[in-house]
């Protein structure tokens, strides 16, 4: 701990967290040591900062607590950190100086770390501390985790496992100094503990290791291997990364769950999120695997990857190269004179181009050509292209056939009431209801996928059949024109233009031959027209007053709003595939360096 957290424990604390070190008795102890300040406690020790007078300098000094030193277990558990922690002679290791054993008292003297525990240096990134980052940049946080993979490697080397590595237990020196600390829970290959427990039903962080960093094996209690602490060392790469705790906040047993469901989908959605170079986003997946057998073999293999990364070992300027080869072939491609030939090589050259950007992400050249190459459309739409479109023309004539089937069932819905003003002509009311039933009928055929879209062009038939035979109810001058015109409204919107002059035809066909064979005598005419008056014969229905005038005005404001709706319909879908093509187009726009746009364009 450094010197600020050490004056913030010996504060909080007061004088009664200094009494296990302060109570030793022995004379040489009393004569060669003198107690300076507390630097930390924990449940059964605490460690203190002392001066040995002998050789002149600081050092620390870890104690049994005397309330663990009666236990004849923890006495072992300490003894066995001391020994462990001093079989291990590597700079990134605390050196253990002596050791000694009191009735009464364990304790053992070490190297004092000066610095700040990589939590505290994580912690104060995140909050924003400019003065931290500014020092601890992802580079030299890089080089210190290269540093703690390979004094953890040096430890599986002479047999030792760590099982409680995490932030907090590495130090992180002015100097550069790396230490890995707190060896209290670690496990000799050969199968022996500094953990006499060996149970899961401990606290955390102090017999198995602290959930979030502990590999799935390790939490339910199997073998641990290398492999258990490359884990925890993925964790902390992941952490120190920006990404955050990569096992989510929650209780002990939800760590542990989600510890267990694999962590893979959390790194990559993070990795996303901070645009984590894809070298160490598939570095933290590696060493973070569920399946211990398929993580890095050992902490030397993730110390290797990192520094891979840091060397640049990536080639680049041999990158530069082969994307410089993709240029040339996209260029020689796009500088085909003949159009049709260019566009049946535009994908291969848009492919070169990508291949270049992902090989250089800086070449301008380049990123130029795939932006103008994606915002200028070919001179012919391509057959995958042409397919869409016409899934999408489907899509939206089925939707179409969804509206008419609706539309030709409330004409239907009219027939009752037709039938109560009184029919006349039973047989062409008949037919009328006949044709208007098939219509509806064959739109939700066409809807439902059951017909082709092409069967609703004869629904356009038979329904502009039955508004021509409709004029022999009032004539063609009244209501007939206005569904005529919804009629062709609602069909041309989703046909092709020579289909579209063909119904506009057909429906004023529809019109016009009522009216010839009434002006030619072949049907007695359904109007007179005075100087004073209109007068229309009721040839089909009878007229009641009150039920014709009612049917006048509903008939009247649904020829209003039916198209006044699909109008809107078709306004709303035009207005978001613009947005849709808007947005591409600036998606697209994106990827040409700001000062070569106005080129482009050119």
């Amino acid at each position: 701990m450094g010197d600020d957290e050490a004056r913030d424990l010996t504060d909080a604390g007061g004088p009664d967290l200094r009494l296990s070190a302060a109570e030793i008795s022995d004379p040489e102890f009393q004569a060669r040591y003198e107690l300076d300040s507390l630097l930390g406690s924990g449940g059964m020790g605490e460690v203190s900062l002392v001066r040995d007078r002998r050789l002149q300098r600081e050092i620390a000094l870890k104690v049994l607590r005397a309330s663990a030193a009666a236990d004849p277990e923890l006495r072992k558990r300490f003894q066995r950190e001391a020994l462990l922690q001093a079989r291990l002679d590597h700079p990134a290791i605390v050196p253990v100086y002596d050791y000694e054993s009191t009735p009464d008292r364990l304790y053992f003297t070490m190297k004092r770390v000066r610095g700040r525990t990589l939590r505290d240096v994580i912690d104060a990134i995140a909050e924003g501390d400019d003065t931290t980052r500014a020092e601890w940049g992802r580079g030299r946080l890089l080089s210190s985790f290269v540093q703690v993979c390979r004094a953890v490697d040096y430890a599986h080397a002479h047999g030792v496992l760590h099982r409680d590595l995490k932030p907090q237990n590495v130090m992180l020196g002015a100097f550069g100094e790396v230490h890995v600390i707190d060896w209290g829970i670690a496990k000799h290959l050969d199968g022996t503990s500094s953990d006499a427990g060996e149970t899961t039903a401990t606290v955390e962080g102090e017999s198995l290791g602290t959930i979030g960093y502990m590999a799935p094996e390790q939490i339910v209690g199997d073998d641990v291997t290398p492999a258990t602490d490359v884990f925890s060392l993925g964790a902390i790469l992941f952490e120190l990364l920006g990404g955050g705790p990569l096992v989510p906040p929650g209780s002990r047993s939800e760590r542990a769950t989600a510890t267990m469901k694999g962590v893979e989908l959390r790194v990559r959605e993070r990795a996303r999120e901070l645009e984590m170079p894809p070298e160490l986003e598939a570095v933290v997946l590696r060493a973070t695997l569920r399946d211990p057998r398929t993580r890095y073999a050992n902490a030397r293999e993730l110390a290797e990857a990192v520094q891979r990364y840091l060397d640049g070992d990536r080639d680049a300027e041999r990158r530069r190269e082969l994307a410089d080869e993709c240029v040339r072939k996209a260029e020689r491609m796009l500088a085909i004179q003949d159009e049709r030939a260019r566009a049946m090589v535009r994908p291969a050259a848009v492919k070169e181009l990508a291949r270049a950007l992902a090989l250089d992400p800086s070449h301008d050249v380049a990123s130029a050509l795939l932006g103008r190459s994606l915002l200028e459309p070919p001179a012919e739409v391509p057959a995958e292209a042409r397919a869409v479109l016409e899934r999408t023309q489907e899509e939206s004539e089925r939707e179409a056939a969804r509206t008419g089937t609706f539309r030709y069932l409330l004409w239907l819905s009219f027939a009752p009431w037709y039938a109560a003003m009184g029919v006349r002509d039973w047989v062409t009311f008949t037919i009328i209801v006949a044709l208007t039933a098939a219509s509806a009928l064959l739109m939700g055929l066409v809807w439902k996928g059951k017909l082709p879209t092409r069967a609703g062009l004869l629904a356009f038939v038979t329904s502009t059949t039955t508004l021509a035979m409709f004029s022999r109810a009032f004539s063609p001058l009244v209501i007939v024109a206005s569904l005529a015109a919804t009629n062709v409204m609602f069909f041309s919107g989703y046909v092709a233009p020579r289909e579209r002059r063909a119904i506009v035809l057909f429906t004023c066909l529809a019109i016009v031959v009522p009216y010839a064979l009434e002006i030619f005598g072949v049907i007695p005419s359904s109007f007179t027209i005075t100087d004073e008056t209109i007068v229309i014969v009721p040839w089909l229905l009878g007229y009641d007053p009150t039920g014709t005038l009612v049917f006048m005005i509903a008939m009247t404001l649904t020829a209003t709003a039916v198209p006044a709706l699909a109008a809107g319909r078709v306004r709303d879908a035009l207005t978001k595939a613009q947005e849709r093509l808007a947005i591409t187009a600036w998606q697209l726009g994106e990827l040409v360096p700001k000062q070569r746009k106005d080129e482009t364009r050119e």
